[in-house]
């Protein structure tokens, strides 16, 4: 229940179960996710799931997915959070350590993972490993949205930006200060 400061009490809102986060806690592992909003509009509204070294997205009651990639490209490097779409079984694939491998995604388990839901990589932890999970690094971000992006600042990390480009297509980069007294 949730006591009104007047008095009286209301019931607490429930939640409703859409997606598994995308790790598991393990003997070794003690991971932890942060749910965020993201509201751009009445018809535009997104959570976010942040964890360990990602964001996963979702909105109207379901998890964001992609459809199609880009195709793997030999000898190109494919950074962190990286989609592309497998010549071999026209699967798509996400890679999350950065790869320039000359394998197809589909023979390289090392560096690419099948995956069609959305995702973008960033640097923050939300692994306690045997430590405090309020140590991690997704309890200190301070989020500051304008309009499209998101700014994300914490203590330890120079400030990130991510930006809305489509409904399934975000982008996440260091904020880079080219103001004329920096230069």
């Amino acid at each position: 229940m949730i006591p009104y400061r007047t008095g009286g009490l209301t019931r607490l809102p429930g939640t409703q179960y859409i997606a598994t986060a995308k790790y598991q806690n393990s003997g070794i592992n003690d991971y932890a996710i942060r749910m965020m909003p993201f509201i751009f509009s009445p018809n535009t509204q997104f959570v976010f799931e942040i964890g360990d070294h990602y964001i996963r997205f979702y909105s109207n009651g379901q998890q964001v997915n992609i459809s199609t990639a880009p195709l793997w490209v030999l000898g190109q490097w494919y950074p962190p959070g990286s989609f592309a779409m497998s010549g071999l079984n026209g699967l798509i694939y996400f890679t999350n350590t950065g790869s320039g491998t000359p394998a197809d995604p589909s023979i390289d388990p090392t560096h690419w993972v099948q995956q069609t839901i959305l995702e973008v990589w960033t640097p923050y932890r939300a692994n306690a490993a045997g430590g405090s999970i309020y140590d991690m690094d997704i309890y200190n971000l301070v989020p500051c949205q304008i309009n499209d992006v998101v700014y994300l600042v914490h203590p330890l990390y120079p400030p990130y930006k991510l930006t809305r480009l489509s409904d399934t297509n975000w982008t996440m980069e260091q904020v880079e200060f080219n103001v004329p007294a920096l230069l």
